[in-house]
């Protein structure tokens, strides 16, 4: 698991979550339920620990929008064009916090502190890594 988060947060470096989908899909290779559980897994911590941030959302946005969201994905899958438009279509970028976060973990030669860091702060938040499924994949 840490090398999926770590990895995870490399590729949100400077960038956002959609283009995970085009990097990890090659020619013939299709998205897993159980990788689309994990990635939302991973946006829905990230986001209600406050370390990423969703391009769509302006000030009037609310936390339902981003469940409405975070439904959307969970509904369809990324492996036909109806599905893919929708992962596509809302950007994950890392927040100030996140960024800063990421910016020491990949200086570090620690990567245990900085999971247990991480592990911490899911904590405090209520998601962390004793929960899963916060919203369900419901595709097959």
């Amino acid at each position: 698991m840490l090398n999926f988060y770590k990895d995870m947060l490399s590729c949100l470096d400077g960038g956002e979550l959609a283009s995970l989908l085009y990097t990890y899909r090659g020619s013939t290779m299709e998205y897993s339920k159980k990788w689309c559980q994990e990635i939302l897994d991973l946006a829905y911590r990230m986001m209600q620990s406050g370390l990423i941030w969703i391009a769509y959302f302006d000030e009037y946005d609310t936390a339902e929008e981003a469940k409405n969201i975070f439904e959307q994905m969970a509904e369809q899958s990324p492996n036909i064009i109806d599905g893919l438009a929708i992962w596509s279509t809302y950007q994950y970028y890392l927040s100030g916090a996140g960024q800063a976060f990421w910016d020491e973990w990949k200086t570090s030669d620690d990567d245990a502190l900085y999971w247990q860091k991480l592990n911490h702060i899911f904590d405090e938040h209520h998601v962390g890594f004793d929960k899963s499924c916060f919203v369900p994949v419901k595709f097959e």
